[in-house]
């Protein structure tokens, strides 16, 4: 498989992050995550962005290397250096997990509505 690009694993990211967290990639996920890929310090980052340095190493970075260790890394923590690395070693596995995560999400809320359905015309008339 080729490799994936910024924005390929940024979506996929952000996507996995929705499905998993119920919530998106933050502004400061996608800076760190902008920041490893492009091999820069969080200081050019933090430059580049407006954000600050402290929230971009302290807060962002964290959240993001701790969900990609959940979902990549069964658990095992990551560091910034490690972290392209192992996006491009499990760039298959996470294009998966979006796939399979929203296949399962589709699922439910058919099963939802098809409920919903069922309720509705069988439900007693006097």
């Amino acid at each position: 498989m080729p490799s994936l690009t910024l924005d390929q694993v940024t979506q996929a990211l952000d996507w996995l992050s929705l499905l998993e967290r119920n919530k998106r990639l933050t502004r400061g996920e996608q800076v760190v995550l902008m920041a490893v890929w492009n091999g820069l310090k969080y200081e050019e980052a933090a430059e580049r962005s407006e954000l600050e340095l402290g929230y971009l190493e302290g807060v962002a970075s964290f959240e993001l290397r701790g969900f990609i260790a959940q979902t990549l890394n069964n658990g095992k923590p990551i560091s910034k250096r490690q972290l392209r690395r192992l996006l491009e070693e499990q760039s298959s596995t996470l294009l998966s997990l979006v796939e399979q995560r929203a296949s399962k999400e589709l699922s439910a809320v058919r099963t939802t509505q098809a409920l919903a359905i069922i309720r509705r015309t069988t439900a007693y008339h006097p």
